[in-house]
């Protein structure tokens, strides 16, 4: 069984903060669920179980179409590509923490769909921008606007590999679209 990464969770009573650990994992293999490990004191004889259930499962939000949250600096990285959900999850909380303005996916499909070409263009940019990065390749601003460019002339996603740009039977077309 795969366990995500640990997060801990406030308990309801104030009095037990400093006593009591409640730490929430959960996996995804064929179904959801939560593992709660609570690390209790040995003076205390009796716990309100129910009551720590309920405060963990109301500070916890389940979008469907994402898998896993986890926070990294000032961002939180999302696994998952369902941005509606995102979206309604962010403007329904209380919190005005979520900036949706630097929204950023890796899905070309997905931000297409939801933002439409030119912002698909930017992401498809943006990531071989980042694929080639890894390597300390850097290549200009100008060649990825031409392969973006190319790949998003017609509205849509269009591969630019040897099988689409054989549909063609000039060599000059087979170069230019």
């Amino acid at each position: 069984m795969d366990v995500d990464r640990p997060s801990t969770a406030k308990t309801a009573s104030s009095n037990w903060k400093k006593r009591l650990t409640v730490t929430a994992a959960h996996a995804m293999r064929d179904r959801m669920h939560i593992q709660l490990d609570v690390k209790v004191p040995a003076s205390r004889p009796r716990v309100a179980i129910l009551a720590i259930i309920e405060q963990s499962c109301g500070s916890c939000v389940v979008v469907p179409g994402v898998a896993e949250a986890t926070p990294v600096e000032d961002r939180v990285v999302v696994r998952g590509n369902d941005i509606h959900a995102l979206w309604s999850a962010a403007t329904t909380t209380t919190s005005d923490s979520a900036d949706l303005d630097n929204l950023h996916c890796n899905d070309v499909r997905a931000v297409m769909a939801t933002y439409g070409v030119e912002a698909a263009r930017a992401t498809l940019i943006r990531e071989i921008q980042s694929v080639f990065g890894v390597y300390g390749i850097v290549v200009g601003p100008r060649h990825l606007s031409l392969v973006g460019d190319k790949v998003m002339f017609h509205g849509e996603h269009h591969a630019m590999n040897r099988i689409y740009m054989g549909l063609h039977s000039s060599p000059w077309l087979k170069m230019r679209c």
